[in-house]
């Protein structure tokens, strides 16, 4: 049966991404789906193993670098795969515990979960079918009102992309880089969610907090914070100890399933999502700052900069 249209998803290895494409997998056996992960080309074996079917294919990306995504989509264009139905570009990266420059530069975490998520997107945005949806994984670090050791401490993009090192002295220092990765997230969401409104775009654009799971995202933390992190995440009753829910990558991959291919037009896009939301879909209210419409363009056009080559930068202000 040919496919009617193709689902990509980032991070998808392990942990939510994961859980989001068995779900997408089972219950659409129409879409292609293509899992993307940095390594284990074993992912779409697993899921097409565990699901019965076999329209999940895995390909080779690395977020790290503009050079190595650019690589990912020359690959993905070479395959022919239907038009894109959703994007879902869930991947991160937190290393708290010591500062870690990308190839080109810049703060990892920043680089690999919003740069090149950008790049990813600006790059295959015309493969986009009339009413894509474009889900992004954010987190409620990138609010100051959670209770977090690590807050953002966002002010610009070229801040947050080139941060001082000197600064970064504790685990909490560290946290407060990956808050801002995921502010980013939040901010270039509501930036694109507007372009596209007013070029009128049907793209159906979000970002979502998958609440606190045993995942691999923590595997780089170290100590006592890695293990309990790592281990005490999984350990029964800890929802009591920590005041909060700890989430499965199941759970939450069904919000994130829902915003990726579900939950379609301008009742769901521009607004952001929350597992612990109390409300029947999740929506709940993102942080005053990701409203700020000057920060959201600081972001923009600091992201077309710093990733466009040759006549991209104007090709792409048109969507």
């Amino acid at each position: 049966m040919p496919y009617t249209s193709t689902v990509l998803v980032t991070g998808a290895s392990t942990g939510l991404g994961y859980a989001a494409a068995v779900q997408i997998a089972t219950s659409h056996p129409e879409l292609q789906i293509v899992v993307c992960s940095r390594s284990t080309p074993d992912t779409a074996d697993k899921i097409n193993a565990a699901t019965g079917r076999s329209n999940v294919v895995w390909l080779k990306l690395d977020l790290s670098s503009h050079a190595n995504t650019r690589a990912f989509v020359k690959d993905y264009r070479s395959r022919n795969f239907p038009p894109i139905s959703a994007m879902l570009l869930n991947a991160a990266l937190q290393v708290t515990n010591k500062p870690v420059r990308s190839p080109d530069g810049l703060e990892l975490m920043f680089a690999i979960t919003h740069v090149n998520h950008a790049l990813l997107f600006f790059l295959l945005k015309d493969q986009l079918t009339p009413d894509a949806n474009i889900a992004i994984t954010a987190s409620s670090t990138h609010d100051p009102a959670y209770r977090s050791p690590g807050p953002p401490t966002y002010t610009d993009a070229e801040s947050a992309a080139h941060p001082d090192d000197s600064t970064l002295k504790t685990w909490g220092h560290g946290l407060s880089r990956y808050a801002n990765s995921k502010l980013a997230n939040v901010l270039w969401a509501y930036a694109l969610s507007e372009r596209a409104k007013v070029q009128g775009k049907k793209w159906t654009v979000t970002s979502m907090n998958p609440g606190v799971m045993a995942t691999q995202l923590y595997r780089s933390a170290t100590g006592m914070v890695g293990w309990a992190l790592n281990v005490g995440l999984r350990i029964p009753g800890m929802s009591y100890l920590l005041g909060e829910t700890v989430w499965t990558p199941d759970q939450s991959g069904e919000l994130l399933v829902n915003l990726g291919v579900n939950w379609k037009g301008p009742d769901f896009s521009g607004k952001y999502y929350d597992i612990n939301s109390k409300q029947s879909n999740h929506e709940y209210p993102s942080s005053s700052a990701s409203h700020d419409k000057a920060l959201q363009k600081d972001l923009w056009d600091w992201t077309i900069k710093e990733i466009a080559e040759g006549n991209e930068a104007g090709a792409w202000e048109t969507l």
